[in-house]
């Protein structure tokens, strides 16, 4: 049933006393805000002076590697942005008790309540600004996202949905501009000490790119694009004009991201009219980006807020000297000892997964820099060694170069068998043909039905030899692809398949729309993605195929089961058994 809390209910979570608040339009409802991972719902402290958010995750989500991830970036609540740091976790150990009672309440983290809008709720509700109000809150995002740019971490989903602005709830005449923004929906958060998340971020509609690798989606310049679009939306939200042309929850359209539509000139002309040509060129880099590190950093959008007329000359003067505090000498020092880290842990990277030309070209950019005496004699050692390291993996390549055109020959050679299978098939089709166009009035010696008998199974024959052809020459050209290649191919259709999904899961079901079977056809189409990836990357056989299938017509379904009656198991097995002896129909 999982976490059905009353209003008002009482909880003792790690010794303090906290009741479930209600909806503010619904008092006789709890207050929850349903999110990717989980739903997050309101308490109040026993005196009602505090509150406190709980995120209750679905099980989907529930790790314990959360209690470590909630200590490490706990550390980074003073941040400008990140006041939902601030946070802790029911553990079995401190919160007995109340597992024993809630056990969906395991792992489930309290942090700081944000009061506001989120950005996506703007959007929705079209909510004009002023400009003044659109200066102050893209300049508080860029504040907050230069302080966790400098200190090496990413938010590592940021969309309109996890960018919440108090400096328009209830309390935002006394909220600090420097509070203006906060960032929610932490738990993929990436820095160099923590570990990589189970379920790795993809980038949220609107704001994932459709260019960057996947791979680039959890790690420091993961919010760069995402935090362009943003920036740029909030600059727009003070023209009328704006809103007329939003998509929905987001001014883009999921797959308008990096294309050059009538969405994307408007948006570029309105900023361009209004804010000017450096913070046009700023977003046109990061659209046109086709590597997160090609797009501006953050402390190049905060220079050129701080030079835009905000509203009045005393925000402006405000403006720019928070910009030359922040990005003043030291500031300055720190970016650069952050991006030669960066570049130091990507070089190691590379090092790590075999890519050694790439690590020693990012070796060499760093010695360019004129780093320390030891830092220098460090890298030249690494580069004597990844030269050597470079000479075995060339000699090794020829081998593999060597018995793969050995592999490709003989794949060529059953080709040109089935080919020749395939064209005399063909001339025996027409030399039949040829015979019964000459027998004319003779007397045939077999019957006309026996002849075009025959000739729709040569017919048949030459069909099946050229499907066969078609397919040996897909196998070819996907065997020839470098396994880096299938796996980004594959990720790439598997996010477009389960887009697909989403959508079909939203449809609202009509006379002549059923959401199920929409739902069934994607996920049927994202399992033959997946499947033909494994048989053509790994070269299973029938056989295993088969095994793969069986194996998933009783995990999945079982799984269903259990989570709604667990007898149902039961009779499930005894009907599904034969498929796994071998004595059913697959």
């Amino acid at each position: 049933m999982g976490f059905q809390p009353e209003v008002n209910a009482p909880l003792i979570i790690n010794g303090q006393r906290f009741a479930i608040g209600q909806h503010p339009n619904a008092p006789t409802i709890p207050y929850g805000q349903e999110g990717r991972q989980g739903t997050v719902y309101l308490l109040h402290s026993e005196d009602r002076r505090r509150k406190k958010a709980m995120k209750v995750f679905r099980s989907k989500f529930v790790n314990p590697s959360l209690v470590y991830h909630t200590q490490q970036i706990a550390k980074f609540s003073g941040v400008e942005g990140l006041l939902a740091c601030e946070r802790f976790i029911v553990t079995p150990q401190n919160n007995t008790e109340l597992l024993r009672e809630e056990p969906d309440l395991l792992y489930a983290v309290v942090m700081s309540w944000i009061e506001g809008p989120t950005w996506m709720d703007m959007l929705l509700n079209k909510q004009k600004l002023t400009r003044r109000q659109s200066h102050s809150a893209a300049y508080a995002l860029a504040q907050a996202l230069v302080a966790m740019e400098q200190r090496g971490l990413s938010h590592g989903d940021l969309s309109a949905p996890n960018v919440m602005l108090p400096m328009f709830g209830e309390r935002g005449a006394s909220v600090r501009p420097i509070d203006y923004v906060q960032l929610i929906d932490l738990e993929q958060m990436y820095a160099s000490h923590l570990e990589r998340p189970e379920h790795l971020p993809v980038g949220s509609p609107g704001y994932a790119s459709q260019r960057h690798p996947l791979t680039q989606m959890w790690g420091p310049y993961s919010d760069r694009f995402a935090g362009a679009v943003l920036l740029t939306e909030m600059l727009g939200a003070c023209l009328d004009s704006f809103f007329d042309s939003t998509w929905g929850e987001s001014y883009f359209a999921p797959e308008e991201t990096q294309s050059y539509g009538e969405r994307y000139a408007r948006l570029v002309e309105f900023i361009r009219s209004e804010w000017g040509e450096a913070i046009v060129s700023l977003f046109i880099r990061a659209w046109d980006s086709n590597e997160l590190s090609q797009c501006p950093t953050f402390g190049e959008w905060m220079i050129e807020l701080a030079k835009t007329e905000s509203g009045s000359k005393t925000s402006r003067i405000a403006a720019s000297a928070a910009a030359i505090s922040a990005i003043g000498s030291g500031a300055k020092e720190e970016m650069a000892a952050a991006a030669q880290e960066g570049q130091l842990k990507r070089a190691r990277q590379y090092e790590s997964k075999g890519k050694y030309l790439e690590a020693m070209d990012v070796y060499r950019s760093i010695l360019q820099r004129n780093p320390n005496a030891n830092l220098a004699k460090e890298i030249a050692i690494a580069l004597e060694s990844l030269t050597a390291k470079q000479d075995i993996k060339q000699n090794e390549s020829r081998e593999r170069n060597r018995r793969r055109f050995s592999s490709m020959r003989r794949i060529a050679t059953i080709s040109a068998i089935v080919g020749c299978l395939g064209i005399g098939g063909y001339f025996a089709f027409g030399s039949i043909k040829d015979f019964i166009n000459k027998a004319g009035s003779s007397q045939p010696s077999v019957s006309v039905d026996e002849l075009k008998l025959k000739v729709a199974n040569l017919e048949a024959d030459v069909a099946d030899k050229n499907a066969q052809i078609k397919e040996m020459k897909k196998q070819i050209e996907h065997l020839s692809k470098p396994l880096s290649q299938k796996q980004e191919d594959m990720l790439m259709q598997l996010s477009q398949d389960y887009e697909q999904i989403r959508k079909a899961a939203e449809t609202k079901a009509d006379s002549r729309t059923d959401p199920s079977q929409l739902v069934f056809e994607a996920s049927q189409s994202y399992m033959n993605h997946l499947h033909n990836y494994l048989i053509g990357t790994y070269q299973w056989d029938s056989h295993f195929v088969e095994q793969l299938k069986a194996v998933e017509g009783y995990y999945y379904p079982f799984m269903y089961n259990h989570n709604r009656n667990a007898q149902l198991n039961i009779r499930f097995f005894n009907d599904y058994k034969d498929h796994l002896t071998g004595r059913g129909s697959k």
